[in-house]
């Protein structure tokens, strides 16, 4: 064979395997499965609802459906006259403050007969002053011929169930104050009760004179209290300490619903004399 020929045999033959290459598929021919390739899958942690504890019902919680409903059955009760039911509605924290029993309170409701007994009973609202409790705005009539009366019914969460505060007491603040001493007269302020209608200031008297002494007389006044920086006088009354006698209970009132506490008051200021009040007591 020609020598010359190798080159150009060689070059035909590599054209007609591309060729080949080129042609298409036939119909039905199985084409080539190509090798997959392996993909490591790493599982990522998918975030999971961590259900929330279930908080117990509060006074700062809207609306107040279980709150209004037991201000319903309480007054349900004492229209029915069944002082026993109401008086099982009533908060047993109410009931320590007051000193009183269950009991004791449903023979007061039938001590009260009729005035006991309400009629045409209306919940006007309900709002919040506190985080267990809640101020009922109700209007009803107790006793014969009497007219609508008004008033606020304070409601506390107590063991999950609203029951009412006996007295109408809001709260209680237990104070810790130094006694003070003027003029043989020793005051020391113990507690705070805050009710929907008014605040009392509970001290201890002691006259370690030979001779009484009476708080409250007409050239005075009897106390002031300081309320969200406003100084309020306090209901005009009389304290009374009989000569060498310690009297544990004493109350100043300050009429109407505040919705915090007194930070100060001062007892016996003179309105003749510009003297300092006898007594200042801060009531932290």
């Amino acid at each position: 064979m020609n020598k010359r020929l190798l080159p150009l045999s060689a070059i035909l033959l590599l054209a007609m395997l591309l060729t080949a290459c080129q042609l298409p598929m036939q119909p039905g021919a199985a084409a080539a499965s190509p090798t997959p390739a392996v993909i490591k899958v790493t599982a990522t942690p998918r975030a999971t609802l961590t259900p929330r504890p279930t908080a117990a019902p509060s006074a700062t919680s809207a609306p107040f459906a279980a709150a209004q409903a037991a201000v319903e059955a309480y007054a349900e009760a004492l229209r029915k006259g069944d002082f026993a039911a109401a008086s099982k509605m009533v908060s047993q924290y109410s009931l320590m403050v007051s000193q009183l029993t269950a009991g004791g309170i449903e023979t007061s409701m039938k001590a009260g007969g009729d005035a006991a007994r309400l009629a045409n009973f209306k919940l006007l609202g309900i709002k919040a002053a506190g985080e267990t409790t809640v101020l009922a705005q109700v209007s009803y009539i107790s006793g014969k011929d009497a007219a609508d009366k008004e008033e606020s019914w304070p409601f506390r969460l107590e063991n999950g169930a609203w029951r009412y505060n006996w007295d109408n007491l809001v709260d209680f603040h237990t104070l810790t104050v130094d006694p003070q001493t003027t003029n043989g007269v020793t005051f020391i302020p113990t507690r705070l009760v805050r009710y929907s209608d008014r605040t009392v200031l509970e001290l201890m008297g002691q006259n370690r004179t030979n001779e009484p002494i009476v708080f409250g007389q007409p050239n005075e006044t009897l106390a002031r209290f300081l309320v969200d920086g406003q100084k309020v006088e306090a209901e005009k009354t009389f304290l009374a300490l009989d000569a060498l006698r310690t009297t544990p209970n004493l109350q100043l009132v300050l009429k109407g619903y505040y919705p915090v506490y007194p930070s100060a008051v001062e007892i016996r200021i003179w309105r003749d004399f510009n003297e300092k009040p006898w007594f200042t007591f801060e009531l932290p």
